[in-house]
């Protein structure tokens, strides 16, 4: 029988991708921005 669960993430998993957020959102609205400029 197969266990259907997953195991649950560690906190330091969860803490890191939290503290990496901001930095992400940042540079997705830079990229956004910035590539109609390059693909002139």
């Amino acid at each position: 029988r197969r266990e259907l669960k997953k195991p649950p993430l560690e906190a330091s998993v969860i803490q890191e991708r939290l503290l990496a957020w901001p930095p992400r959102a940042r540079e997705i609205k830079y990229v956004n921005k910035a590539t109609p400029k390059f693909r002139k």
